[in-house]
């Protein structure tokens, strides 16, 4: 068995990017910019006050002077300039060239006449943001492989731009295997049960961006199995169960028969031993084992990273130092990577495990936002700092 750096390590070496796709800003959210993205305009394509006050000539700092008109954002400049004379200005208001300085609402003293009085301390250019001062055109907004947030889908917005290039998410085919499983909208028979998997892996899925997904319920048969397998394959096959050694565990074996190359089957981890990864062209197989939370382990610690370097997105594992809550007996030869609660109260951050009752228990995993790590070789532990990792640990 390899170790689970080692294992991940592999996967993100055969991951490739996928395809470029033109799109709508507010449709990239999440994605990754393939090209590098420069504005058409210049910001702010005038002098703007970025106060509510009064525009000034700085000779008239610290003198009494009357106030004529008042500009607002949206409309034409409507005051003169002069000696004497300030002009009420709100925020975002134009400045024409010869407003040497906007002072404060606040920092004004009202005078019974009508006049205002001015502060002594005024520098030219004081609250006016210069034409072109924040952004250029031909200024870089997004550089290639830059993630789509909020902000940077409003700042295209803003400039104007309606179509960008991004790697496209992958398409995926879920096949979940198993006589004893049917889908969730089912009744089981006395000897079944409700397929859990699907949606866990959908669910990580979804959250990495991925939308176009298929899923699929084979028996345990080789002539099925492997007649879903030889049909058009999407970038990424995640196979749910049959990977491990038993007598009905033939994924790896069918995987081979149509020219899958095997890069590592079985992982020196816990949960998620039995895990299977191959490549065949350009599609990506993941072969998790059945138990509930080893493959929600296997598709958060390699799948979802594998979707990200595909999509051109950056990333890099986010642990975390907690301090543990409860003491952790558990004994094994592999790392372990233990489900439990991450909270951060009173300015620490703690970690409680849960009383899991092994890698099928979904009840007590569906609180788990994240994972401790035990490494080989640890004993008990007890009342200490262990590493976390967040459930969505590639970010």
């Amino acid at each position: 068995m390899i170790s689970h750096e080692k294992a991940l390590q592999i996967v993100l070496e055969k991951v490739g990017k996928s395809a470029i796709a033109a799109v709508e800003p507010q449709n990239a959210f999440g994605f990754a910019c393939a090209e590098k993205i420069y504005s058409p305009m210049e910001y702010p394509p005038w002098n703007k006050s970025i106060r509510d006050g009064y525009g000034i000539l700085i000779s008239d700092a610290g003198k009494d002077v009357k106030v004529s008109g008042l500009t607002a954002p949206g409309g034409p400049q409507k005051y003169t300039i002069e000696k004497g004379v300030a002009s009420g200005i709100l925020t975002g208001g134009i400045c024409s060239s010869d407003m040497e300085a906007v002072v404060k609402i606040e920092d004004v003293v009202n005078n019974t006449d009508g006049t205002i009085t001015l502060p002594v301390d005024i520098v030219p250019g004081m609250n006016i943001e210069k034409k072109g001062s924040v952004l250029r055109t031909g200024d870089i907004i997004l550089d290639e492989g830059d993630e789509l947030t909020p902000a940077a889908i409003g700042a295209l917005a803003f400039t104007g731009i309606s179509k960008i290039k991004v790697w496209s998410a992958p398409r995926v085919k879920i096949i979940i295997t198993g006589d004893e499983i049917v889908p969730p909208s089912e009744t089981p028979s006395q000897f079944q049960f409700r397929d859990s998997n699907s949606g866990i892996i959908s669910s990580v899925l979804f959250r990495n961006r991925v939308s176009d997904i298929s899923v699929h319920y084979v028996k345990d048969n080789h002539d099925d199995y492997k007649e879903i397998l030889t049909t058009e394959l999407p970038e990424i096959v995640i196979l749910s169960g049959a990977v491990s050694m038993g007598k009905y565990d033939f994924v790896p074996e069918i995987l081979n028969s149509i020219g899958v190359e095997k890069h590592f089957h079985r992982v020196s981890q816990k949960p998620g031993r039995p895990l299977f990864f191959g490549t065949r062209n350009e599609t990506l197989f993941f072969g998790l084992p059945g138990n509930p939370m080893a493959s929600k382990f296997c598709m958060d610690y390699y799948v979802a990273p594998a979707i990200r370097k595909l999509m051109g997105l950056k990333y890099h594992s986010l642990k975390i130092a907690a301090r543990l809550e409860k003491t952790i007996e558990t004994h094994s030869p592999r790392t372990q990577f233990i489900s439990g609660i991450t909270s951060f109260y009173n300015g620490e951050i703690s970690f409680l495990t849960l009383e899991e009752k092994g890698s099928s228990d979904i009840f007590s995993g569906a609180k788990a936002n994240s994972y401790a790590i035990k490494e080989q070789g640890d004993t008990t532990l007890k009342d200490q700092m262990v590493t976390v990792l967040p459930s969505d640990i590639f970010i």
